[in-house]
């Protein structure tokens, strides 16, 4: 029996089952998870979460412009495709100096499905800060899981391995969102500051320099 599917790509039955497998029973995914068969399947996987993500990125999106909106449903499900690629070779490093000895393959493979909490991870961001790092804390988890149920790491050495990397990627992932925010303030006060009336040569090179000085704080000091 064919299960009826939106997109002509991905049969969105199995694709909701494999989802909802990573999400909830990660390690009895990995466990089964075929370690053969091609790139196609787990890539198209991506794409329909890069679809899913997009969509939840470009509801946010409208209220900034119609055509942030459309770009972000255009480009998001192609950006994500890329980095499946990029961040599947960074873990193939990895595990292979833990000592894995599965191909590039089943790295790609343990990395795309991975890709399902993206959805919910997106939706967590919006918790400043915390919300960042419980995606972080949940990526590295299911690497974790990957590493033990699939590389047959020891889950010692994996324990150590993924979560030095998690207290890394969460400062790292703080840092630039302390940033980021400093950085939108200033702007904001920028913005306050040019839409008041009769503004004076004075005043705009002030509010100019002003907005530099903040965009200066709001760099991370050198060497961090």
């Amino acid at each position: 029996m064919n299960h009826p599917s939106t997109f002509p790509f991905i049969d969105l039955q199995m694709f909701k089952a494999q989802a909802l497998a990573v999400i909830t029973k990660p390690a009895d995914f990995f466990r089964a998870m075929p370690l053969t068969g091609g790139l196609k399947e787990p890539f198209l996987f991506v794409v329909a979460v890069g679809i899913i993500a997009a969509v939840l990125q470009a509801v946010f999106a409208v209220f900034i412009s119609i055509g942030t909106a459309v770009a972000t449903l255009l480009f998001t499900p192609v950006i994500l495709g890329i980095f499946s690629f990029v961040g599947a070779g960074v873990a193939f490093l990895i595990w292979k100096m833990m000592g894995s000895s599965h191909n590039y393959e089943v790295a790609y493979r343990c990395i795309a499905y991975s890709f399902a909490i993206l959805p919910i991870n997106l939706i967590l961001s919006v918790i400043p800060y915390a919300g960042g790092v419980a995606g972080t804390a949940w990526g590295m988890y299911l690497a974790y899981v990957a590493s033990v149920e699939v590389h047959r790491i020891a889950a010692q050495k994996a324990k150590w391995v993924w979560g030095i990397l998690f207290v890394v990627s969460a400062l790292m992932g703080i840092q630039s969102e302390v940033t980021t925010r400093r950085m939108e303030n200033a702007l904001q006060q920028l913005e306050q500051q040019v839409g008041k009336d009769g503004i004076t040569p004075e005043e705009a090179s002030r509010i100019t320099a002003e907005f530099l000085q903040g965009l200066k704080n709001a760099a991370p000091p050198d060497g961090q």
